[in-house]
């Protein structure tokens, strides 16, 4: 059985389209090399991500995160068990949201969440922004 964690949080600096390359570019190959997947929004200094992968290899990531300094005010919207993947068959394990139908997919995430998450279409239209 997999895990998950997704959260939302501020960036502590402006981030400019090639910080933006050079980050995404580190996450996707740090993540695809723990195999976790998941995807990874930025927009208006705020990030949005979901983890998906081995618990104790999520853990050990997100108290990475926690201490990094590029953001804060870091909002846990799941941290639970899951039975399958969402983002598991995107070629690199993970990715970073650039349209509509990766937009549908963090639906199907939220969807499958949705008994432990019932304000999901609440967070469904805060992600919105990130693709407008």
């Amino acid at each position: 059985m997999s895990y998950t964690i997704c959260y939302f949080s501020n960036s502590t600096i402006p981030l400019e389209k090639k910080a933006l390359e050079q980050l995404f570019t580190t996450t996707v190959h740090n993540n695809t090399q723990l195999d976790i997947t998941g995807i990874l929004l930025y927009e208006s200094g705020n990030f949005f991500q979901i983890l998906e992968g081995d618990k104790e290899a999520l853990k050990t990531l997100y108290t990475k995160i926690k201490i990094d300094d590029r953001h804060n005010s870091i909002f846990i919207i799941l941290d639970k068990k899951i039975e399958k993947r969402t983002f598991a068959e995107y070629k690199s394990g993970f990715s970073i949201v650039q349209n509509s139908e990766d937009l549908n997919n963090v639906e199907r995430y939220l969807e499958a969440s949705k008994n432990s998450l019932p304000d999901s279409e609440i967070i469904l239209g805060l992600l919105k922004p990130f693709l407008m």
